[in-house]
């Protein structure tokens, strides 16, 4: 509840469209080194208009939320907490048995006033609207296009946060932001670390706030805590 509503607030400093405030109860968060205002995005998707019109929203800043068991709850109060009219989009990884993938659009979408939606390969990001990874399925980003992907064979759950954080990182630098959420194992913490050291905001909920605290936990041990 109001701990992960913290955890939407504590990126505001970072992601302009994220709910104000100076910390998110439940949230654990660093600021890395050459992130934040005065910096620009590396695939913006729009340019001033030279006439005075209004202008498209431009894309400027990614966010990517991995969460696992006990996360549906958690992501409820994490995009209850967004505020629309930013320049964010909004990636999310949950691992889900199959049946359950327009089920949490739906629930999604109750608590958010932001557009909610499946993820589908080729999709271009958009600002203020939360894309859904579909089960089953990997996700990376090539610069603000979502590629949805059957897994490789390895040990562990699709969709892979790790390889969505990877390919946050690789893409969008310090204008990338990881969450991660209540979940099993580890899935996420080698991503993150990745997002930290190309200078974006990670954020995690605390363990004592979440259902299940593997996750997190692994965050903030191997990944490091923003």
């Amino acid at each position: 509840g109001s701990s992960i509503g913290r955890a939407a607030a504590s990126a505001r400093a970072h992601v302009p469209s994220l709910p104000g405030g100076a910390g998110i109860p439940g949230m654990t968060r660093r600021r890395s080194q050459g992130s934040g205002p005065g910096h620009e995005p590396p695939h913006p998707q729009g340019r001033a208009d030279a006439s005075g019109s209004p202008e498209p929203a431009v894309l400027r800043h990614v966010v990517a939320i991995g969460a696992s068991a006990g996360g549906l709850e958690a992501l409820q109060s994490f995009v209850g907490a967004l505020e629309a009219g930013g320049t964010t989009a909004y990636v999310v990884a949950q691992h889900l048995a199959p049946e359950h993938r327009s089920l949490i659009v739906d629930l999604l979408a109750r608590a958010t006033r932001l557009p909610v939606i499946a993820a589908s390969d080729g999709r271009r990001l958009s600002p203020e609207v939360i894309c859904v990874v579909p089960p089953r399925h990997d996700v990376v980003l090539e610069h603000d296009v979502l590629r949805i992907r059957e897994p490789e064979a390895r040990f562990g759950p699709s969709p892979c946060v790790d390889l969505l954080f990877d390919s946050l990182a690789d893409h969008w630098k310090e204008h990338g932001v990881a969450v991660v959420l209540s979940g099993t194992g580890s899935d996420g913490a080698r991503g993150r670390r990745a997002v930290r050291a190309a200078g974006g905001l990670t954020i995690a909920q605390t363990p004592a706030s979440a259902k299940f605290d593997g996750m997190p936990s692994a965050a903030i041990s191997i990944g490091g805590a923003d």
